[in-house]
């Protein structure tokens, strides 16, 4: 049998997770990892340790580099600047073409981009690679008042770490409350108040209209679109990220927000495969698509299309949804599915004959308790014969693995809530006892 040469666009999670799965079950393949933004595979989530100086730069290398010699890895720090489906070949930057048997893109994600004047200017900077943490590095000195904008994760860990350089801060926030796509707005209640207790100014319900620049094309002042005027070095916008697809576009690989491929994670191109933040999932013939830009799912992702990639057929299972974040050290985990899930649950994981098509048929209802002592709650999603569903806990520890199992094990609610000290890990949560909560429909 002829070694198998694979080519691997990317060296985030996906990419080397699919390669090192792919090694894992076949030691006669040769495999090729390409990437322009670092030499090295290193974790984005740990950016802002870095900032903060409580990380060395050494230590966003999750793997000691002598792995890829031993794994036999070969990491070529460059960029793909064409991608020929027909010759099976990719060309570098550099001049170089490699030819391939299978190919995997995992390309990742790209900031979003929303047109406002001026947000090229320096001192506009996103916070999701190495680039953007040297740029803010870089602007370190000079800054004195920060605005930042967009109400997700990246946003909040930007407010804090400037905060850590004790920048005046403005937080500014298109929707009603923050993250409103996954907290309640009791929950993000909490947060909107720690961010208040460490002076932070938050706007709600705005936008910005533009971003003037002095004579230097340094940024001076963001306006809002209800004509408030900020003054600021620095403008960080979190808001977002999209695929990124334009070498699969320009190679004429079907695209719609991401790269299309099935449940196997192939393209419809023979022998080209695509995961992570960069694909576009069918989850159903009927057209529903998946599209997921976490951490966790790129990794699950790349462990599902390295088992492909080595011979074997078994489709993407995107399991129980999960995410876990600190909001200025108050920490939250969502286990399971709220109305905001991007697909439903699996139809054995409800004791049914066909799944539902969407999250809102199963009708939700929700059960809250609080901690009497400190600002910790537990929110549980649960269907109307009581089956637990979901979990959104803020404000202490939790043990995400065994939740998942509760719901795989499809706990009633009166049982988890019997249970639910079982599940946490912060002994300042502990005790008293769990109070009594309400439920709502």
């Amino acid at each position: 049998m002829q070694p198998l040469r694979l080519i691997v666009i990317g060296n985030g999670v996906a990419g080397i997770t699919a390669a090192r799965t792919v090694r894992a079950l076949r030691q006669d393949a040769e495999i090729t990892v390409i990437s322009d933004e670092s030499p090295y595979f290193y974790a984005r989530t740990a950016l802002m340790w870095v900032y903060m100086r409580q990380l060395s730069r050494a230590a966003l290398e999750p793997f000691e580099r002598r792995l890829w010699r031993e794994e036999r890895l070969e990491l070529v720090h460059d960029r793909v600047v064409a991608l020929d489906v027909a010759r099976r070949t990719v060309t570098l930057e550099s001049g170089a073409t490699r030819s391939y048997d299978r190919l995997l893109l995992a390309t990742g994600a790209e900031p979003a981009r929303f047109g406002w004047p001026g947000q090229e200017l320096s001192g506009v900077q996103h916070f999701c690679t190495l680039s953007d943490l040297a740029a803010l590095e870089a602007l370190r000195p000079r800054v004195e008042r920060a605005v930042v904008v967009g109400g997700g994760l990246i946003g909040i860990e930007l407010v804090e770490l400037l905060l850590h350089d004790r920048v005046a801060v403005t937080y500014l926030i298109r929707e009603p409350w923050y993250w409103d796509l996954v907290l309640s707005r009791d929950e993000a209640g909490l947060v909107h108040t720690l961010l208040r207790e460490h002076g932070v100014e938050l706007l709600l319900e705005d936008l910005p209209e533009e971003l003037l620049g002095d004579d230097r094309g340094q940024v001076r002042e963001l306006v809002t679109r209800a004509g408030r005027r900020l003054p600021c070095q620095l403008v960080g916008l979190a808001t977002g990220v999209r695929p990124r697809i334009a070498l699969a576009q320009a190679a004429g690989l079907p695209c719609g927000q991401g790269i299309l491929v099935d449940r196997t994670l192939r393209t419809s191109v023979p022998e080209v495969y695509a995961a992570g933040d960069c694909a576009e999932i069918a989850l159903e013939p009927d057209g529903r698509t998946l599209v997921q830009k976490l951490w966790y799912t790129a990794q699950r992702q790349g462990e599902a299309v390295g088992r492909v990639l080595a011979g074997l057929d078994a489709p993407y299972d995107p399991g129980v949804p999960y995410g876990s974040a600190q909001f200025l050290f108050c920490d939250y985990l969502t286990v399971g599915w709220f109305p905001h899930a991007p697909y439903p649950p699996a139809a054995e994981l409800l004791g049914r004959a066909t799944a539902p098509r969407t999250v809102a048929e199963l009708a939700l209802r929700e059960h809250v308790v609080r901690s009497p002592r400190t600002r910790a709650s537990a929110r549980i999603a649960y269907l109307e014969n009581q089956q637990v569903l979901g979990f959104s806990l803020l404000g202490a520890r939790w043990n995400a693995a065994l939740l998942m199992r509760w719901i795989r094990e499809r706990r009633p609610l009166p049982w988890v809530l019997e249970h639910l000290e079982e599940a946490r890990f912060d002994e300042e949560f502990r005790r008293p006892p769990f109070p009594e909560g309400t439920s709502r429909a």
